[in-house]
C-alpha cells in the first residue's frame, strides 16, 4: 500500500512540474518572440545613433562622465576612450516621418561639406522662413515674421541660460531661408558647431528624426582607434515626440 502512495505522488509531482515547465517554456517561446520582432521592427523601422558629444546637453549626456568618473557637462567635449553613460537614441528616417518634421525637432543631419561626420541638433526655422536671433540681453531669443510681416517671439525648448551662452553673429538681422533650407541648433549653445557656423542645412543632409533616448553605452577605441560605443544598456524609452 505505502509503494502504491508513493508512486501517486511521484506522479503527482511529475504532473505538477510538467506544468511549471510548461509554463516557463511558454513563457521564454513568447518572450522569445515579441524580442526578435523587436528586433527586426528596429532595424526595418529605426535606427540606433548614440550621442558623441555635449552639443544638445543636459538634453542628451547630462549624465555621461569621462574615464576618470567626472561628469562631462556642458564644457566637455566629443566622446573619448572610457566615456561611460552617453545617451543612445533611436530616430526615423522613413519618408512618412520627415515630410511630417516639425519645429524643434532633433534630427540627424550631416554638416555641409563635411557629409561623413552626422550630429545631433534642433530645427529652429523650416524653409522659406525669416527669422532672427536676439542681442545683447536679449541674447538668442528668437523672432519669426507671421504671415502679416511681423516679427513675433517664439519660446525655444531650452533653458535660457544655455540660450544666452551662445553666439549669433550674423544671424542678429532677418534672414530668410530657402525653399529647402533649415536652420539647426545645439541645446548647448556655448558648446556646438551648427548653422550658425556652417550655414543652413538642406533637406538631402537631414536623414532622420529623433524618436526617444533608449539607454546608455560606454565608448572605447577599436582596432583602428576610432572611439565606438560598447556596453549598451537599455531602459525604460525616453520619448521625445
Amino acid at each position: 500500500m505505502s509503494a502504491k502512495l508513493l508512486s501517486e505522488k511521484q506522479i503527482k509531482r511529475k504532473m505538477i512540474w510538467d506544468k511549471i515547465t510548461f509554463v516557463f517554456v511558454a513563457v521564454f517561446l513568447a518572450l522569445s518572440v515579441v524580442f526578435s520582432v523587436t528586433l527586426i521592427y528596429q532595424k526595418s523601422y529605426f535606427e540606433i545613433k548614440w550621442i558623441n558629444g555635449q552639443s544638445m546637453y543636459p538634453t542628451f549626456n547630462k549624465d555621461a562622465v569621462d574615464r576618470f568618473g567626472n561628469k562631462k557637462g556642458k564644457n566637455g567635449g566629443r566622446a573619448s576612450n572610457g566615456d561611460r553613460d552617453l545617451d543612445c537614441v533611436i530616430w526615423d528616417g522613413h519618408e512618412s516621418t520627415m515630410s511630417k518634421m516639425e519645429r524643434f525637432d532633433i534630427v540627424i543631419t550631416a554638416q555641409p561639406n563635411n557629409g561623413s561626420r552626422d550630429l545631433i541638433k534642433r530645427v529652429i526655422a523650416l524653409p522659406g522662413e525669416t527669422f532672427y536671433f536676439g542681442s545683447g540681453e536679449d541674447n538668442g531669443s528668437l523672432y519669426l515674421q507671421n504671415s502679416s510681416g511681423e516679427f513675433i517671439y517664439t519660446s525655444q525648448p531650452v533653458g535660457e541660460e544655455y540660450i544666452r551662452e551662445g553666439s549669433y553673429i550674423g544671424y542678429q538681422t532677418p534672414t530668410t531661408l530657402g525653399p529647402n533650407e533649415y536652420f539647426v541648433c545645439g541645446d548647448n549653445r556655448g558648446n556646438s558647431s551648427d548653422s550658425r557656423s556652417f550655414g543652413p542645412v538642406t533637406r538631402d543632409l537631414i536623414s532622420g528624426i529623433v524618436v526617444a533616448v533608449i539607454g546608455t553605452a560606454d565608448a572605447t577605441l577599436d582596432e583602428s582607434d576610432s572611439v565606438v560605443y560598447t556596453n549598451l544598456r537599455i531602459g525604460c524609452p525616453r520619448w521625445i515626440k
